[in-house]
């Protein structure tokens, strides 16, 4: 399965679209990596089992939002790979977008979802600089929503 799946996912290229960079950034989840050592965890209940952090609390075995969510990642791909639905091109973009995200690198495919005149709107609203620290501002984000 992993096989045909590396056979659907793109390489990652500069000039791809958003959702060929998202579907490609699966290929890092997928492709085998020979040095690759055991999970964190180890099987011991006062460590998280995503980064051996100590578990600072007994309702969840996780030791924050980020591992848990990796967590909750990881069960989705595991149950799309069993399925087979992660050959659909459009969940391997959803999969690439929610990695994208966990690895630190936001949403970009967001941006590429607002209308230039809105982009231009806001700039103008703001006289170009940023909401929060007042220095030129190259992006837009709507901050404080979900």
């Amino acid at each position: 399965m992993i096989d045909r799946l590396l056979e659907t996912l793109p390489t990652l290229d500069v000039g791809q679209n958003l959702d060929e960079q998202a579907r490609s950034v699966l290929r890092l989840i997928f492709e085998r990596d020979p040095d690759r050592t055991i999970a964190p965890g180890q099987g011991r209940p006062d460590l998280c089992p995503n980064c051996d952090a100590p578990e600072p609390s007994a309702r969840t075995p996780y030791c924050g939002e980020k591992c848990r969510d990796t967590a909750a990642f990881v069960r989705q791909v595991r149950t799309s790979l069993v399925e087979e639905t992660i050959l659909d091109p459009n969940r391997q973009v959803a999969f690439g977008q929610t990695l994208w995200r966990l690895a630190g690198g936001g949403r970009p495919y967001r941006q590429a979802l607002i209308l230039d005149n809105a982009r231009e709107r806001v700039l103008r609203r703001f006289e170009g600089r940023c909401a929060l620290c007042g220095e030129h501002a190259v992006t837009i984000d709507h901050v404080g929503s979900g």
